[in-house]
């Protein structure tokens, strides 16, 4: 199993856990990939444990209103 966690920016937060030292899979080091509209990039803690940073995109037609989604930096 695995552990999906929603951010704001998918990259920001890639580029962020990449200097502290954890691993990205499946070429998402550089690059994105997509779910439908969001972002993803598929990551190993040091422990090797896999999880996922989402992006949810809203798209125009979306009733939805986008959530207010916090860091990692314990500010929440």
């Amino acid at each position: 199993g695995y552990a999906v966690f929603y951010v704001s920016d998918v990259v920001a937060e890639r580029e962020r856990l990449m200097a502290a030292g954890t691993r990205f899979l499946a070429g998402t080091d550089t690059a994105v990939r997509f779910q439908g509209p969001d972002r993803y990039v598929i990551g190993a803690d040091p422990a090797s444990n896999i999880f996922v940073l989402m992006e949810r995109t809203f798209t125009s037609s979306s009733t939805e209103t986008p959530p207010e989604i916090g860091g990692f930096d314990g500010s929440d």
